[in-house]
């Protein structure tokens, strides 16, 4: 039994750096490193996503929110 849950801890690791994607909203001061953001609208990688960097800027075309992610394997697509 330890050696199957270390080999799937494992296999989820792996098949999380499979998906990875960056994007850009408007500003959103709870889009944070180390949380969680869920993505619709992207078909089969609509899915939570764990957000392992972010930008936030203010300009004359107003606050942005840039991010990146990757996939949380196991999330079910909705």
């Amino acid at each position: 039994e330890e050696a199957t849950a270390r080999a799937k801890a494992i296999l989820k690791t792996k098949a999380d750096e499979l998906i990875q994607g960056r994007g850009e909203a408007i500003g959103i001061p709870q889009v944070r490193v180390r949380s969680s953001l869920m993505l619709e609208g992207l078909g089969p990688f609509s899915m939570q996503y764990y957000i392992t960097a972010t930008t936030h800027s203010i300009s004359s075309s107003g606050y942005r929110t840039t991010f990146a992610v990757k996939g949380d394997t196991y999330a079910r697509p909705r």
